[in-house]
């Protein structure tokens, strides 16, 4: 039984990289992680420069509306300012200017007052944008949302209490940031698709070549022809992952270094990640933890995501019998993803529920969203065993 299934899973690995189409995508990925680092590389480089002109700005602006106050205080007879708004806004021009200036030469001055500073432009503007004196669109925009700004404000005070240096730039590269990367933004995602392009033919491939009846029925039952493919897709992909993540955190560690290891992040709260319930109410309350402990948190779910990914091609490959529309059929799914990703709010409870959401891992980890890590896990297990016994059920009994 071992035997034969290794002579299988040996066939189907000797297929796997003859095929053409295999070759091409793996390229590709390799190039999408070659330039995923040239990209980190070029905002590192440009970082100073951006923060520098963005503070600028926001001083200007801050100064500009207070200069209109005072000029509406002195022509406009009726007119009463709100000096909590005056407050603010002063707060804010003095915090820009000076986070600008140390944004022109961060390597000379001293970093503990460079997050005392953040830490004082953060709380108010948090406190801006909850009494409306400043719109939660226009920090968005800025990529100062009140929960990202919360979370900053948390490493912030973490890092002077423990005297713990911070990177210079948040993109700065070395080996652990690489591996902290790619399971940022659209990373996973992206990882996920190229999952579902290598997989999407291991059982299909046959049909349409026309070669199936043969192979189907001699000298193996559908049955170990149905394992061998599923675990040698699943071994594969999983093995190549696995292996060009490492090449690469090697290659970087040697370049610009390993990074540290116990470097703060800052993810939701305990009650959300671990509730198998909606918990709106914590959202917005974080905890800190080290890169290691949020690399094997987010590489574990974005393991269950990828086999989840992988199975639910296989069975849409095996029901639909066609790998042009099961393509089709999936690209409409993950623009259903981003549909969701764009116009859901964030404690909506579909968020919560649909498998879809713990997709984006960087959400699900810092409890940005209303999704619960454990329940991601818990659903996408749920759903590779529900799978794999439809894709099963198919193959071997239905007349291909």
């Amino acid at each position: 039984m071992v035997i034969k299934m290794i002579k299988l899973i040996k066939s189907e690995w000797s297929k796997f990289v003859e095929s053409r189409k295999n070759r091409i995508v793996l390229l590709l990925l390799i190039g999408y992680l070659i330039g995923l680092v040239f990209y980190y590389v070029k905002l590192d480089r440009e970082f100073f420069s951006i923060m520098e002109q963005n503070m600028r700005i926001q001083s200007f602006e801050a100064n500009q509306k207070s200069n209109i106050i005072s000029i509406l205080e002195e022509h406009v007879e009726d007119y009463e300012k709100n000096p909590n708004e005056v407050a603010f806004l002063a707060i804010e021009g003095r915090t820009s200017t000076l986070l600008e200036d140390y944004y022109k030469a961060p390597k000379v001055n001293d970093w503990r007052h460079n997050l005392e500073l953040e830490n004082s432009k953060f709380k108010n503007l948090i406190f801006g944008e909850k009494n409306e004196f400043i719109q939660e669109t226009i920090l968005k925009a800025r990529n100062q949302h009140p929960t990202k700004l919360k979370q900053q404000i948390m490493m912030n005070e973490f890092l002077l209490e423990n005297s713990m240096e911070p990177y210079l730039s948040p993109y700065k590269l070395n080996g652990v940031q690489f591996l902290t990367f790619l399971l940022k933004r659209h990373n996973p995602m992206i990882l996920i698709i190229f999952s579902i392009i290598l997989s999407i033919d291991v059982f299909m491939g046959e049909i349409e070549e026309g070669s199936y009846k043969l192979y189907f029925t001699q000298p193996y039952s559908r049955k170990k022809i149905y394992w061998s493919k599923l675990l040698s897709i699943l071994l594969f992909l999983i093995v190549i992952m696995v292996s060009l993540i490492l090449i690469f955190f090697i290659i970087i560690s040697m370049i610009y270094g390993i990074g540290k290891g116990d470097f703060p992040q800052v993810i939701g709260s305990t009650k959300i990640l671990i509730s198998l319930t909606s918990n709106v109410d914590n959202l917005g309350n974080f905890q800190v933890i080290s890169t290691s402990g949020y690399l094997i948190l987010g590489y574990v779910l974005l393991l269950f995501s990828v086999i989840m990914s992988i199975l639910l091609t296989v069975a849409f490959s095996i029901l639909i019998n066609s790998i042009s529309r099961t393509l089709g059929l999936i690209t409409g799914l993950i623009m259903l993803n981003y549909v969701f990703e764009s116009f859901l709010d964030n404690k909506s409870m579909l968020r919560f529920w649909l498998p879809l959401s713990y997709l984006n891992i960087e959400q699900v980890i810092k409890g940005e969203v209303n999704a619960s890590y454990l329940l991601g896990i818990t659903i996408t297990v749920f759903l590779s065993i529900i799978l794999t016994a439809i894709s099963y059920g198919k193959f071997i009994t239905d007349d291909l």
